[in-house]
């Protein structure tokens, strides 16, 4: 019985319908690029699958998005920082009940490019990963460093710890001035959506209620186009918890 090729991305970098565009590489990209099962800006393959991920929470507003995707049968990734972990427990222990997945954001969102590796790792990276424990009983195997910068020393070094490092292919620019009504939000990631993008939204930054809307209509329009959505997890093939046999 021959069994089906599964076809691998040759390059990191994808645009809409999945086709290929021949643009210099972001610092994000080049890393992607040199460290192959590292870092990750989108799913390796090609197939009709896409991953929801959300910044920054969890927030007041976390509890009206979960709502949502519940109500949708969506499975997201929540990259969360550890100090509001810390005040909203109980809605952590929520969205970990209904089967969604975790990553390390940082504690405070301390940009890792101008503070040392030592305080990255201490305040920051092990700082969150300690309350991700007590609080849900589990430690992300994955981090997005904040505004996605990371120095490759610093890549290594989580590398060593068994983590990787998921950075985005879509953002949904829900943070861009003059860009926060829901249409926009929604246009923009539907005109950037290809096979396996990771994409990136936030919650909890400012009213949310546009963004919510957004999603929404970002997941309707994806599932017209045949898209599934499954969490970063499963889109790279990592564990959830560091904690796992």
């Amino acid at each position: 019985m021959r069994l089906p090729v599964r076809e691998y991305k040759s390059i990191q970098k994808m645009r809409p319908e999945g086709k290929f565009a021949c643009i210099p590489a972001t610092s994000i990209e080049r890393q992607t690029a040199r460290y192959r099962g590292v870092c990750y800006i989108e799913g390796p393959c090609f197939g009709k699958r896409l991953s929801l991920t959300f910044d920054d929470g969890p927030s007041g507003f976390t509890e009206i998005l979960l709502d949502l995707l519940g109500e949708l049968g969506i499975k997201a990734t929540f990259f969360w920082l550890g100090r509001n972990i810390e005040e909203f427990g109980a809605l952590a222990g929520r969205a970990l009940a209904e089967g969604h997945t975790f990553g390390n954001h940082s504690f405070d969102h301390a940009d890792f490019t101008k503070i040392s590796i030592n305080e990255v790792l201490c305040e920051q990276i092990r700082r969150t990963q300690l309350i991700y424990r007590e609080t849900l009983g589990i430690e992300p195997t994955v981090v997005r460093p904040p505004f996605g910068k990371i120095t490759d020393e610093l890549v290594e070094t989580l590398k060593g710890m068994g983590m990787k490092i998921v950075f985005w292919s879509v953002d949904a620019g829900d943070l861009i001035a003059g860009n926060k009504s829901a249409d926009r939000i929604a246009n923009r990631v539907m005109n950037n959506i290809h096979e396996e993008a990771i994409v990136l939204i936030h919650d909890g930054v400012y009213d949310s209620r546009d963004t919510i809307k957004a999603v929404r209509s970002i997941i309707t329009n994806c599932r017209d186009r045949g898209y599934q959505f499954v969490t970063v997890h499963d889109l790279i093939g990592a564990k959830e918890s560091l904690l796992q046999g």
